[in-house]
């Protein structure tokens, strides 16, 4: 399917931004048949799996009396941490194999090594939109206020976060593309971030001498910068900005120097 539309989309009258548009659309088309099948069971497994997530933690937390913080409901918390961060892990675990997976394609002369990256961003995004859309709609109609307190900033914390996940994404994929016994390594470097980045609890409920170490963490200082200003009764615990925003545009500006400097490289191992 995606070679079909690779060969039918080149025109001398097209531009080169309207071929890579074209081409990224084709690899999301593809990435989106691979991702769900052609059945319905995998498009109901990406608001599943989650919900399994929130459900088993919500009655732990019940059963042992514990709340979060005062004036915050659990289901929400977990909601505004479980799902940016499934964003970064499938963005980071995805790009891992774009480029290695798609060097066959590299003999268009249209198709860019980053083009498959993009799509699979792209997709992860959309999942994230509709899947957290869908949770906060089900929350209102349990009777929970899911409007945020600022969402303005809000929205803020999670694009600097979701900048950052797309410049890791680069460096994955084209680290993956060079070496590709790199993609086992990858998942061991991630997979500690699910107990530092406070997506179950709120930094403040951390001891003092440990916090300053884990808001190294951009992950962290995005998710508790959209919490702070998505609950009203949040507790800050120094999440910066500054630490934020400069972080996600050093992390964008590794990934495009890494692939522009990589670029022959890799055109050259397909």
């Amino acid at each position: 399917m995606v070679m079909w539309a690779l060969n039918s989309i080149w025109s001398p009258m097209r531009t080169a931004l309207q071929i890579q548009q074209s081409v990224i659309f084709a690899f999301f088309i593809r990435e989106l048949r691979t991702r769900f099948g052609h059945g319905r069971l995998g498009y109901f497994w990406i608001i599943i799996s989650p919900m399994l997530q929130i459900v088993s933690i919500t009655l732990l937390f019940s059963a042992v009396g514990k709340r979060i913080l005062p004036g915050i409901d659990l289901p929400l918390f977990l909601i505004t941490g479980i799902f940016p961060f499934f964003f970064f892990r499938d963005v980071a675990s995805r790009s891992a194999g774009a480029i290695e997976g798609n060097k066959d394609l590299l003999a268009y002369r249209f198709v860019q090594p980053l083009d498959n990256i993009w799509a699979r961003v792209l997709l992860e995004l959309l999942i994230f939109v509709v899947v957290f859309a869908v949770f906060l709609i089900g929350c209102a109609w349990l009777g929970y206020r899911v409007l945020p307190w600022n969402p303005l900033q809000v929205m803020l914390a999670y694009v600097a976060l979701f900048v950052f996940s797309i410049g890791y994404g680069m460096v994955t994929g084209v680290v993956t593309g060079l070496y590709p016994t790199a993609g086992k390594i990858l998942p061991l470097i991630n997979r500690p971030l699910v107990f530092i980045s406070g997506i179950y609890i709120p930094l403040i409920t951390v001891p003092q001498e440990h916090r300053e170490w884990l808001l190294w963490n951009p992950i962290l200082n995005a998710l508790e910068l959209a919490r702070e200003n998505y609950f009203q009764n949040f507790r800050p615990a120094g999440a910066s900005w500054w630490y934020l925003c400069f972080s996600s545009a050093l992390m964008l500006l590794i990934g495009l120097a890494v692939y522009a400097t990589s670029r022959t490289k890799l055109l050259e191992n397909d």
